[in-house]
């Protein structure tokens, strides 16, 4: 498992309906797929994030694409609590 402070996640296709990250926990399924739990610190700008929705969490809160990791919400644990689906090993 990794755990990664900080950076921020978004709705793929709404970047303004974003949250702060407080951590993301990224455990390895398969060579290259993983599941992430993403604690953000408040609750997303516009609306909650929604099971089935895609989001790109940004390891450094910025505009770098490098940094980029896809998500797909596979259940909402509270409001500000997430587990995805995504790709492995974590884009810092």
């Amino acid at each position: 498992m990794i755990t990664h402070q900080g950076g921020d996640v978004f709705q793929t296709d709404n970047r303004d309906n974003i949250a702060n990250v407080q951590e993301v926990r990224v455990t390895q399924k398969t060579n290259n797929t993983a599941t992430w739990v993403v604690l953000t610190t408040a609750v997303p700008r516009i609306s909650n994030f929604t099971k089935g929705m895609k989001l790109t969490y940004n390891a450094k809160g910025t505009r770098n694409p490098n940094a980029d990791n896809a998500l797909e919400v596979t259940n909402v644990d509270g409001p500000s609590k997430y587990t995805c689906n995504g790709g492995w090993p974590i884009n810092t």
